[in-house]
């Protein structure tokens, strides 16, 4: 009978790695980033909604230590900046990016391989970079972010707003003095924000089982089945890809505004780009905006926005320029960008913000 029962643990032991061990290899690869970042990495703002916690050091994905990535903020909650080594704070060239979310926070990427690093690694001329990007913030939250921290400490020498994919009527919503930040939508909005840092659909089972349910493969692996269930089985029964689906490169998807007529979008956009402009002139700042590379839409999708923006601020589609060279299957984690990708980003922000700099 004892020797029974110890066949039986063991029977269920191998079981249970077993069904582990094959929703491992099943589930969809992306689901690893489903997990956004180790518990801690994001604090309760009254502000804001959250921010990122300052000096934490974590992980990103899925905490298995197979998919996990390594990430640490500075003392502002941004991924660290880089800078040129073996050159003085007085030689470098300051530059930071503002907003992105995470496509500029480089989500899925270790510290060596952010657009930061590889833009100081080529760099003609000393440069330091700082990125603000963060997952799950907006443009309005990005620029008011960055002047309650950064823009107080740094005396920056070029500027540039990075402006991810979307619909330029939400624009139209801004507030009028765009010093009011409406509340966050995150509990409001089709992802929601768990105790252990999870971003995932909300759902019943999900708050019954808890914030550390996905600390099973098997648990995580059945939700995401039941979930999407007709995407995941056309990508595997047919060579193609699903329909491109809103992720974090998206700025509809985090965009606090309501929808508003185009004309009123436009206004309104120029008026916000206008209005940082203004700010980086006053302190002798050079100031352009970045259409970022996005995998789910179409080179051309920043007409609205290049349309509507004042022609005197410089402008810079890297969806124009580097989209086609940029393969589907390259981009990780729901769309961001590879390594690669950041190599390729880096070049062109080196020479656009030189050449803004020798204006």
């Amino acid at each position: 009978m004892k020797g029974n029962a110890v066949l039986h643990i063991l029977a269920v032991c191998v079981g249970a790695l077993a069904a582990e061990g094959f929703t491992r290899l099943t589930i969809e690869p992306d689901a690893m980033f489903e997990i956004a970042f180790s518990p801690g990495a994001q604090t309760p703002s009254e502000k804001y909604g959250f921010v990122y916690t300052p000096n934490f050091d974590g992980y990103m994905r899925h905490p298995d230590k197979v998919w996990a990535v390594p990430v640490a903020f500075d003392e502002y909650g941004f991924r660290k900046p880089a800078s040129t080594p073996d050159t003085t704070a007085d030689e470098r060239l300051k530059v930071v990016l503002i907003g992105g979310r995470s496509m500029t926070m480089c989500y899925g990427l270790p510290d060596h391989k952010t657009i930061q690093r590889f833009m100081v690694e080529d760099a003609e001329r000393p440069l330091q970079v700082h990125s603000t990007g963060w997952a799950g913030f907006d443009p309005l939250r990005s620029w008011h972010y960055y002047l309650d921290t950064l823009d107080r400490d740094l005396d920056v020498d070029v500027a540039l707003f990075c402006i991810n994919p979307g619909a330029i009527e939400q624009y139209g919503t801004l507030p009028d003095d765009l010093a009011t930040i409406p509340r966050h939508p995150i509990q409001e909005r089709f992802f929601y924000m768990m105790d252990g840092n999870v971003r995932m659909p909300k759902d019943a089972l999900e708050d019954w089982l808890g914030p550390d349910y996905f600390a099973s493969y098997v648990l995580y692996g059945l939700l995401r089945y039941r979930q999407f269930p007709q995407q995941w089985l056309a990508a595997w029964t047919r060579d193609e890809e699903p329909p491109a689906q809103r992720g974090p490169d998206d700025e509809v998807g985090a965009a606090p505004m309501a929808a508003s007529d185009a004309e009123t979008g436009r206004r309104r956009y120029a008026e916000f780009m206008n209005r940082m402009a203004a700010h980086f002139a006053e302190r002798g700042a050079k100031f352009g905006v970045l259409f970022l590379a996005s995998r789910g839409h179409p080179v051309d999708c920043y007409t609205p926005f290049d349309d509507a923006l004042p022609a005197a601020i410089p402008r810079l589609d890297l969806q124009a320029r580097l989209r086609a060279g940029m393969q589907n299957a390259e981009f990780i984690g729901m769309g961001h960008y590879n390594a690669r990708h950041s190599a390729l980003i880096a070049a062109q922000l080196d020479a656009f913000v030189f050449a803004l700099a020798d204006e």
